[in-house]
């Protein structure tokens, strides 16, 4: 009799465990396809609104402008000319990375990192640094934006860095309400340990490293080689958390003999596994790591591959950072952009006459 109960009470337990594993599965589903303006998911920026819409920032860096778009038709809302402001008209070196706190609020990055241009109800100031603050291109180029009064960049202070690229440092400057720098520090997140094992894994194990905010203010911190994800709060390490992806195992090192081999790193770049972006979406309180999946460099046809030619893999985790489900896409959708808006996930599926075409999934 208490075998029978036992075993009854165990199967009730695998049913509903069952049940509760695929409810708490995420998938998603292309509903639709959009021809956008955009020639790269660089210059943009998605901005929840008020009302829980989403609107879509783009900085077009042959006019001058910057268009918003409404993420459900793709059609122009309005727009900014940033040459009607004479300290910007013609300027060279604004390479587009902008943030975005509102429509009449943003900044703008100068790519020799010398000065952020404010724009805050049509008044435009300029913030300038000091000549000992140098770039570091490594750390990615969307690493840029914007929380209460300090600006966070990617970038160090000349003087407390060196040439070790593992010592370069995220930059993070607090601004009075004039725009003016009060305090200028850095903020280092440690590498992971298989950084400092004696291996070389070429530029790209630096060129992707990537970084998202949360809702809470945490730092989420994603590098090329390190299966994890780490958390910083208040420029603290919180903790780190396993995002490994099903399709990753090992990563490819490089002889000292070809470390300044130029077709041996274009070979890793098409090649390789490794992570890219890690993403936040503030809309279902999600984080998405991109995997690039391992291949070989030539085709069944002879031909030799592209960077576009990779499949990767889409890691979905949830708030508490657990891997709920991991989807891989073909290389016939390119993973060098994922923008999350209050009706899904745009990722980017091909390129029209310099135009992007964005797909639309929905996430269930």
């Amino acid at each position: 009799m208490n075998y029978r109960i036992l075993i009854t009470i165990f199967s009730f337990y695998i049913f509903f465990s069952c049940n509760s594993s695929k409810k708490n599965e995420i998938s998603i589903l292309k509903t639709k396809s959009f021809v956008t303006d955009f020639n790269s998911l660089y210059y943009t920026q998605v901005v929840k609104q008020n009302n829980g819409l989403s609107k879509i920032y783009y900085l077009d860096i042959i006019h001058n402008k910057i268009y918003s778009y409404k993420s459900t038709d793709f059609k122009i809302v309005d727009s900014i000319n940033l040459s009607n402001y004479k300290q910007l008209y013609n300027v060279k070196g604004l390479v587009g990375r902008f943030y975005v706190v509102d429509s009449n609020n943003f900044y703008l990055l100068s790519s020799n990192l010398k000065q952020v241009y404010h724009i805050r109800e049509g008044v435009l100031n300029v913030i300038d640094f000091p000549n000992k603050i140098k770039e570091t291109l490594f750390i990615g180029s969307k690493w840029f934006h914007v929380i209460d009064n300090k600006l966070y960049l990617n970038g160090y202070i000349n003087t407390l860095s060196n040439s070790n690229k593992l010592n370069k440092q995220e930059l993070i400057a607090t601004l009075n309400s004039k725009d003016e720098i009060i305090e200028l520090y850095n903020s280092t997140p440690s590498f992971p340990d298989i950084y400092l094992d004696g291996n070389n894994y070429n530029d790209l194990s630096t060129n992707y490293i990537s970084k998202c905010v949360n809702g809470r203010n945490e730092s989420i911190y994603s590098f090329p080689i390190e299966h994890n994800l780490f958390i910083y709060e208040n420029n603290r390490f919180v903790k780190k958390t396993d995002a490994k992806s099903k399709f990753l195992n090992e990563f490819i090192t490089t002889p000292d003999n070809l470390l300044l081999d130029i077709q041996h790193t274009m070979k890793l770049y098409i090649t390789a596994p490794y992570y890219r972006e890690v993403i936040y979406d503030r809309y279902r309180n999600l984080y998405y790591r991109v995997a690039d999946i391992e291949n070989d460099k030539i085709k069944d046809n002879g031909k030799q591959q592209l960077f576009s030619d990779k499949n990767w893999g889409l890691i979905i985790l949830n708030d508490k950072f657990n891997i709920i489900n991991e989807i891989q896409f073909s290389n016939k959708t390119n993973l060098a952009g994922i923008l999350p808006v209050k009706e899904g996930l745009l990722i980017i599926n091909s390129t029209r006459k310099d135009k992007l075409v964005l797909d639309l999934y929905e996430v269930k």
